[in-house]
């Protein structure tokens, strides 16, 4: 019994400095900038882009428009200078119509990568504002959609 123990101790041992050896010849470990080549630049219409990040649905789930303004109001603001429904809603949701015809209210990008920064809008910058470990009750409507529940 004692000379089987020796002998798996040997062999882990062994199986471990084989992965150390094989793991130390493959990697590279310098820190050393990678060459990444340049890729093909896609063209397009970026009027059109900005139209269908502010108001488009490209996502598809959401609450319904009344809900959502029974729960959190009207936006005041309007930072995106949007019209119609849109115009009533923070300017990190849109206001679309589902595939059944409801209309409902869905989170943008603008959510993680806009933020207000004295009192204007800034595109791109990545929200400070929100903390993803604890998501949900940082947010007034979605506070006011977990008390709800």
């Amino acid at each position: 019994m004692l000379l089987q123990n020796i002998k798996t101790k040997i062999t882990i041992a062994a199986l471990i400095a084989t992965c150390v050896l094989f793991v130390s010849a493959v990697a590279d470990f310098s820190d050393k900038p990678v060459f990444v080549p340049p890729g093909t630049q896609q063209f397009g219409n970026a009027d059109a882009g900005r139209e269908y990040l502010f108001t488009g649905d490209f996502i598809k789930s959401g609450l319904p428009y009344g809900y959502f303004t029974l729960l959190s109001g009207k936006d005041k603001h309007n930072y995106l200078k949007r019209t119609g429904k849109n115009a009533n809603v923070p300017f990190g949701f849109n206001v679309v119509k589902a595939e059944n015809g409801i209309t409902i209210v869905v989170p943008t990008c603008l959510q993680c990568h806009a933020q207000l920064l004295n009192d204007s809008l800034v595109i791109g910058l990545g929200n400070t504002e929100l903390d993803f470990s604890n998501f949900g009750k940082q947010i007034p409507f979605c506070n006011k959609w977990l008390q709800v529940l």
